[in-house]
């Protein structure tokens, strides 16, 4: 690994599980220091212009009514210096171009894996480039299905993926390995799941699994 001087970094999400499982990651490379990191917009915006790192690694779900390209936004009209990475669980075009539209230097999935992560980040460090490329590689979407009492939930494909492994008894750790995705993703992810399914007043996983296979909620979907 090249030598530069050290890059500051800092990190908003709205789980502080990925805020710390990303700290470890990028700390691997030691031109890296997290400096910072919220899961509130306000707290983290402050910080962001008071502290003035280098990146902003900036997730797109994110508490309260403000997302990712919306923060993005105000720190550039603020003529804040920090370069912006937006970092989403979803992977569409629609999505990449509304982050570069506002401003960011690049936008990474939370699939991919952790030495391209840090790869990456360190281009946009030390250069110019916007890195938006190959985020597609690998990426195969379920193919879409009509199924209205599965369309309530609003499960995005990747949750939908996950869904399938817990029916199998998987663990988070398999999960991750079979998905090839870091643990804490898996984590993340799992999160995001129980709270749609709180939302619709089940009270946990084996209660959502039970009505989900009396309804066959997920018929023809293939396990990944």
């Amino acid at each position: 690994m090249k030598s530069y001087p050290i890059k500051t970094i800092y990190l908003v999400d709205d789980h502080e599980s990925v805020i710390a499982g990303l700290k470890f990651v990028l700390e691997q490379n030691d031109n890296f220091k997290v400096i910072g990191g919220n899961t509130s917009v306000e707290i983290a915006l402050a910080e962001i212009h008071s502290k003035k790192p280098h990146i902003a690694i900036i997730d797109y779900n994110l508490n309260g009514d403000t997302n990712g390209i919306e923060l993005i936004k105000l720190i550039k009209r603020k003529r804040i210096s920090t370069k912006c990475v937006l970092f989403s669980l979803r992977n569409d075009n629609e999505l990449i171009f509304a982050a570069k539209e506002a401003g960011a230097q690049g936008y990474f999935s939370k699939g991919t894996p952790n030495k391209i992560l840090r790869s990456k980040i360190e281009e946009i460090a030390f250069s110019d480039k916007l890195i938006f490329d190959d985020l597609n590689e690998g990426f195969k979407p379920l193919p879409i299905k009509t199924n209205e009492l599965l369309d309530e939930f609003n499960f995005t494909p990747r949750e939908i993926e996950m869904i399938l492994l817990l029916f199998q008894g998987l663990s988070s750790m398999q999960i991750a390995k079979q998905l090839t995705k870091s643990y804490f993703t898996v984590s993340s992810m799992r999160k995001d799941i129980n709270k749609k399914i709180r939302d619709k007043q089940f009270t946990n996983f084996m209660h959502f699994s039970s009505y989900a296979k009396s309804n066959n909620l997920f018929e023809g979907y293939q396990i990944p």
